[in-house]
């Protein structure tokens, strides 16, 4: 694979060269793998075609560099690939990310590209949704890449072969985990300021489109990017059978025909009346409407803890299942609070420190099995296990969760101290000390004791900000509601004397 040296680090790519006057396709990959994933459907395409294939920097056998990775940087490795190369106009192919980076150079540099072809594109997913599958990559990257490969695997292709998890496991490997997590930022960043949509921009395109999705896509449904296909003008929509987010692994001869007829076929544009202008117009409304009642009907996995008991609901339905026993609630609750993963050490050193280390194996691996099978009852697949961690692989929330992230917001001066005073006091009419009685370990012991320090902090910067804003009333009532949080016993009877 030859080398392009770029600023500070050196830049792997492929260029299968047969003449100057053939088209040339540059084939972009998606995030978590590299540029072999194109290994299976190159020997399918035109023979005719010049093909050009890369690792973005932090990926596959491209170095990684100092400098922080940003879309004009990955522009500026485009940019030094067609100057090296000595490239005019190419047509362009791109898998989820690497659409999404398709159609940003497209906007910047239309003259350089002929045609677009994107392949599993989400463009258009409610922000919270993508992000928090975004964020849970970046989680299991950290945590255990054994378990991201097992989630990665198990909803990007099918089916599922060792040929595919071989290639997946060995391009993870070799994916920059600060490089990954500087593209999750900047990709929400850029795309996200409203909800992920590239609809409108993308209706602007002058090149001829083609849109492939998997029919088992988990991210983005095969047959609503056909119907966003026709509202691009030169837009063609195409779902691939039997297959999931990868198509380029789990169908490259039928990705690679499509590819041949799109490249070599006429690509004029489809009519744009006025008539289809409304139709199209109308048809956004009414996907608007269904994106916006998805984000709010998303079955998720919620545990309400704060009422001294706990409750586990799947869609708001309960989970039927031996919750209190062999730390079932116990080892659920640990993994959300830690916002949905864990190490088998992480929870060894937390639930039975005093055990040798074998026999606290053991026990875990019991319990785990414990727990995925009250899963497996009501929701399979909700958790993945692996030798070194354990992560739910379904979106989830917690009343405690919810409460400590409000708790934040009241140090925020974004809204009054009024008005963040007010809301305290309700946040203390809420909690109790005694709300996690449902657990009885110490690590639930040591998480009230930090919630109550918390409490505490904030209770005193709000009194100090009403203290300098005159407010004695709202001090008042903080002060009367904050005897459980109180930095120390009398701390609230002081004050209020003091304000008497």
């Amino acid at each position: 694979m030859p080398i392009l040296h770029i600023d500070d680090y050196s830049l792997h790519y492929d260029y299968r060269y047969i003449d100057k006057e053939n088209p040339t396709l540059l084939l972009l990959h998606d995030l978590s793998v590299d540029s072999t994933v194109w290994r299976v459907l190159v020997p399918c395409l035109d023979p005719a075609f010049n093909i050009l294939t890369y690792d973005y920097f932090g990926h596959g056998k491209t170095t990684d560099s100092a400098e922080p990775i940003s879309f004009e940087k990955l522009f500026r490795e485009l940019l030094s690939l067609f100057q090296a190369l000595r490239l005019n106009a190419v047509h362009m192919a791109g898998t989820g990310f690497g659409g999404v980076l398709a159609f940003l150079f497209t906007e910047s540099y239309p003259h350089l590209v002929r045609t677009l072809s994107f392949l599993s594109m989400p463009f258009y997913i409610p922000k919270e949704i993508y992000k928090n599958e975004l964020q849970n990559i970046i989680q299991l990257l950290t945590v255990d890449r054994h378990l991201l490969v097992k989630k990665i695997v198990a909803e990007n292709v099918y089916p599922i072969t060792p040929e595919k998890t071989a290639l997946i496991t060995n391009a993870l490997r070799r994916v920059s985990a600060r490089n990954f997590k500087q593209i999750i930022s900047i990709m929400i960043d850029k795309t996200f300021p409203d909800r992920f949509s590239l609809v409108q921009e993308m209706s602007r395109l002058k090149q001829p489109v083609l849109i492939m999705n998997g029919e088992f896509d988990p991210l983005f449904p095969a047959n609503l990017s056909v119907i966003l296909a026709a509202q691009i003008p030169n837009g063609r929509g195409l779902i691939i059978p039997e297959a999931s987010h990868l198509i380029e692994l789990d169908k490259p001869q039928m990705v690679a025909t499509r590819l041949n007829l799109f490249i070599r076929g006429q690509k004029s544009p489809f009519p744009f009346s006025e008539a289809h202008q409304k139709a199209a117009g109308e048809l956004k409304r009414i996907l608007d409407k269904g994106f916006s009642e998805l984000l709010t009907r998303r079955p998720f996995l919620r545990m309400t803890v704060m009422r001294g008991t706990a409750e586990v609901l799947w869609n708001g339905r309960p989970i039927d299942g031996k919750w209190n026993q062999r730390h079932a609630k116990e080892l659920l609750f640990y993994i959300i609070m830690n916002r949905g993963s864990a190490t088998r050490t992480a929870l060894i050193d937390t639930f039975m420190p005093e055990l040798p280390v074998p026999q606290a194996k053991t026990r875990l691996r019991v319990q785990l099995n414990h727990l995925n099978k009250i899963f497996q009852n009501s929701l399979d697949h909700a958790l993945i296990i692996s030798r070194e961690a354990i992560a739910l692989n379904v979106k989830f929330e917690c009343d405690l969760l919810d409460f400590m992230e409000d708790l934040e917001r009241l140090v925020l001066k974004e809204v009054s101290v009024t008005e963040r005073a007010e809301q305290f006091i309700q946040k203390l009419g809420i909690y109790s000390p005694s709300c996690l009685a449902a657990f009885q370990d110490e690590w639930t012991g040591s998480l009230i004791e930090k919630l109550e320090l918390r409490l505490s902090q904030i209770m005193i910067r709000l009194l100090d900000e009403l203290e300098s804003e005159g407010k004695t009333l709202l001090e008042k009532e903080i002060l009367k509601a904050g005897t459980a949080v109180e930095p120390y016993d009398g701390f609230c009877k002081e004050k209020l004397d003091h304000l008497s």
